[in-house]
């Protein structure tokens, strides 16, 4: 007689949100992974959120509608990084999902972002494609990013990019800019937005989360430049995809200094003194020169 073989115990999945002033938001997400959990059966998922001192009802909604979340309060907002870090810290699950507030799931994206995960062997972390409410794609995988990838940016769309010397600068800054928004097979990329995470935590554990020398912006890209240079991978699984809310293609201004902060921090890190210097006047006084000029609208970098 041939006896049924025992059912393997579920994959657990921390989820990690970190939460400042998203009250409606947050509520909005947890309620459509509410909606779409992946099954009991398969995976064991617990939901952990940061909230950063908010100063809206953020606390009382979730402790008043969703019990099933594990909530830490914080008395200050410590920045994303750090409370990430936080909450991955806190966490003994196998895998760790970070999800920012401002996403909503029209369908389990666990399962298949694992699936896929587990079939690259090489890979640390695997993340969706991102979309706008209205289905527009939005930036969610490229190329890791070099200086000349930086001035190609800066220039794009310019009088300046015209001239026939910068031809090879417009096909850089044309080709992998934010990604394929069209593909629609798995592959490995240089860089995640943090938007959504699958996480193996055995790599946490080994490379550390988020660098806290990074408190705004590019502590993701800081992450999977240590991964590549582990010998590791991101894996971009265009076929699961989530809503994001944000991710405007416009910013204020101080939101887009912020980034360039974060930038300029992410090339002092990896490529030295010189490095960063170059991208924060020179390549930074072309971004201002964007931002006053009428004649040219920013189209990202």
């Amino acid at each position: 007689m041939i006896e049924d073989p025992t059912p393997s115990d579920p994959r657990s999945v921390d989820l990690l949100i970190v939460s400042y002033n998203t009250s409606e938001i947050l509520c909005d997400c947890l309620r459509s992974i509410r909606a779409h959990r992946p099954p009991d059966s398969e995976i064991s998922l617990t939901i952990r959120v940061f909230d950063n001192a908010s100063s809206d009802s953020t606390v009382e909604a979730v402790t008043r509608d969703f019990p099933e979340v594990l909530l830490h309060v914080s008395e200050t907002n410590v920045g994303f990084g750090r409370a990430n870090n936080a909450l991955a810290a806190e966490s003994r699950a196998e895998l760790l999902l970070l999800l920012n507030s401002d996403t909503i799931w029209t369908s389990d994206i666990v399962s298949p972002l694992l699936a896929e995960l587990d079939r690259w062997p090489n890979a640390a972390v695997a993340g969706p494609r991102l979309v706008f409410p209205d289905g527009r794609p939005q930036p969610s995988a490229q190329r890791l990013p070099s200086l000349a990838f930086e001035f190609a940016a800066a220039v794009r769309g310019t009088r300046v990019s015209r001239l026939p010397m910068l031809r090879r600068s417009r096909r850089l800054a044309g080709s992998g800019v934010h990604g394929d928004p069209e593909a629609r097979e798995p592959r490995a990329a240089g860089f995640l937005w943090a938007t959504c995470w699958l996480l193996k935590r055995q790599y946490v554990d080994r490379h550390g989360l988020f660098d806290q020398r990074f408190p705004l912006y590019d502590e993701d890209l800081d992450f999977c430049r240590r991964l590549a240079a582990s010998g590791l991978c991101a894996i971009y699984v265009p076929q699961v995809v989530l809503v994001h809310i944000g991710g405007a293609s416009s910013a204020p201004v101080a939101k887009l200094h912020a980034m360039r902060r974060g930038r300029a921090a992410y090339y002092r890190v990896h490529d030295g003194a010189l490095a960063a210097f170059v991208y924060k006047y020179l390549i930074g006084g072309l971004w201002r020169i964007r931002l006053t000029d009428r004649s040219s609208t920013p189209r990202g970098g």
